[in-house]
C-alpha cells in the first residue's frame, strides 16, 4: 500500500491569512492596463524623439544663420579682397559656403533671402524689427535682413527678423484707406 492510499486528514489544516486582498479581473482589464502601459511607454519615446529632434532643427537652423551670414560678408567684400590681390581667398571662402549650403539643401533645409521682397509676399514669415521711412521707396519692402526665413521639410522652423522700409510721406487718400 502506498502512500497515496491514505487520504491526508484535513482537519489538521487550518486557514492561513492572506497578506493582501486579491481582487481577480477580467482578462479584458488585463489586457487594457498592458496596453496603456505600454502606450504610456511609446508616448514618452515619442516625445523624447521629438525634443531630440529640435535640438537637432535648432542646431541645424543657427547653421543656417551662420552659412547666411557668411555669404552676405562675402558679397560685402568680395570687390575688397579682390583690391588687395585676395581672389583665391575669396574664391576658396565662397566655395566653403556653396558647400555648406548644398548639404543643408539636401536635407531639405531652406534658406530664404526677403531682401528686397514687398511686404505682402513675406507677411507671413517674417518678424519686423523695425521700420526706415525713406522718400526713394514707392511701396513697402524688406530693406534690412538680420536673420532669414528658413524652411524644414517644408514647415517654417524661422521667421525672417528683418527691418521694412516704406515711403516717408504717405499720400493723404492712402490714408484714408486705413480709417474706417
Amino acid at each position: 500500500m502506498s502512500s497515496s492510499d491514505k487520504f491526508p486528514d484535513w482537519d489538521s489544516f487550518r486557514e492561513r491569512p492572506v497578506p493582501f486582498e486579491v481582487r481577480l479581473q477580467a482578462p479584458s482589464s488585463e489586457i487594457r492596463a498592458t496596453l496603456e502601459h505600454y502606450s504610456a511607454l511609446l508616448n514618452a519615446e515619442q516625445q523624447a524623439r521629438e525634443q531630440r529632434l529640435d535640438t537637432e532643427v535648432k542646431v541645424l537652423v543657427q547653421q543656417a544663420n551662420n552659412v547666411f551670414h557668411l555669404a552676405k560678408k562675402l558679397a560685402r567684400y568680395e570687390k575688397l579682397l579682390a583690391e588687395a590681390s585676395l581672389t583665391q581667398v575669396y574664391e576658396a571662402l565662397r566655395s566653403e559656403k556653396d558647400e555648406m549650403l548644398d548639404a543643408l539643401y539636401k536635407i531639405e533645409l531652406n534658406i530664404e533671402d526677403p531682401q528686397g521682397q514687398p511686404f505682402d509676399a513675406v507677411a507671413d514669415r517674417i518678424e519686423v524689427q523695425g521700420w526706415l521711412h525713406r522718400p526713394d521707396l514707392t511701396t513697402e519692402l524688406v530693406v534690412e535682413v538680420y536673420d532669414p526665413i528658413v524652411t524644414y521639410r517644408g514647415t517654417l522652423v524661422q521667421y525672417g527678423h528683418v527691418v521694412m522700409g516704406a515711403p516717408s510721406k504717405m499720400e493723404a487718400h492712402s490714408l484714408n484707406d486705413y480709417v474706417e
